[in-house]
């Protein structure tokens, strides 16, 4: 029994990890595809400053995901064509500080909403601690950018 508990708390722990690890990619890619198209300086140095973040988030969880032996699933093409297509559509309308800070919140927004819900399904399982620690951290960091961000609407 006690061998069962252990193969349900990885896998929980498992499907909790790839679900964040997808989630901070996003954050991550849109805002490489972002990047290259902000002329604000201070915007720039705040999205760089997330990127940072990010990176830092998604490598971790990759390393967790890993020291379990669980394979790293990456966003598929399509979605990664459509980030790309959305920012691309987005910043030729309208590039400036407040309409990129718009689009990062509503996107951070769906990133804290997301990960809550996977928080929220996996928080009264057999999920690790770990597993759950690190996404209430990463849902802290995304409010937090919300909240930043807000500054320049």
């Amino acid at each position: 029994m006690e061998e069962k508990e252990q193969i349900t708390e990885a896998k929980a722990s498992a499907k909790l990890l790839d679900g964040m690890y997808k989630n901070v990619r996003m954050g991550a890619d849109s805002i490489l595809e972002l990047i290259p198209k902000v002329e604000d300086e201070k915007m720039r140095q705040e999205l760089v400053c997330q990127l940072g973040h990010y990176e830092e988030f998604s490598n971790k969880l990759k390393n967790m995901l890993s020291t379990m032996g669980e394979a790293i699933n990456d966003e598929g093409t399509l979605a990664k064509f459509g980030t790309k297509m959305s920012v691309a559509v987005n910043t030729m309308i309208d590039s400036t500080p407040s309409h990129i800070a718009e689009m990062m919140i509503q996107g951070g927004t769906m990133g804290v909403t997301d990960a809550t819900k996977l928080l929220r399904e996996y928080e009264n399982s057999s999920c690790s601690e770990e597993a759950l620690a690190i996404t209430r951290k990463i849902i802290k960091f995304e409010e937090s950018t919300v909240e930043r961000l807000k500054s320049f609407l």
